[in-house]
């Protein structure tokens, strides 16, 4: 069944909210932790609770396209192949906005 719902303000925030995160692990190096994360999704306009960017990463390994770790108490996030591809526009996975030509991000 085709539904013509319009999306709600909170789900096109999370679509990009996880792009963010995956294009920020990219031009970071591959890898950072969840503050940096944090800090930079607040430059662009998303800022986030440490909570809500949690739940976004778990949902992206869920996916297979970042891997966590904790360096004492630091969570530390780290791009996949996988994660680059949807980065990049290469693919795409339901519930991440695909990345237009000029995307900020």
């Amino acid at each position: 069944m085709i539904s013509n719902r319009l999306p709600v303000v909170s789900e096109v925030i999370a679509e990009h909210r996880g792009l963010a995160v995956l294009r920020i692990l990219r031009a970071a190096g591959h890898s950072a932790n969840d503050s940096i994360l944090m800090d930079v999704l607040r430059r662009y306009g998303i800022a986030s609770t440490r909570a809500v960017v949690r739940e976004c990463i778990e949902r992206l390994k869920e996916a297979g396209l970042v891997t966590t770790g904790f360096f004492e108490r630091v969570l530390v996030v780290t791009l996949t192949e996988r994660g680059e591809d949807i980065a990049l526009g290469r693919t795409t996975v339901p519930g991440i906005l695909h990345p237009s030509p000029d995307c900020e991000y």
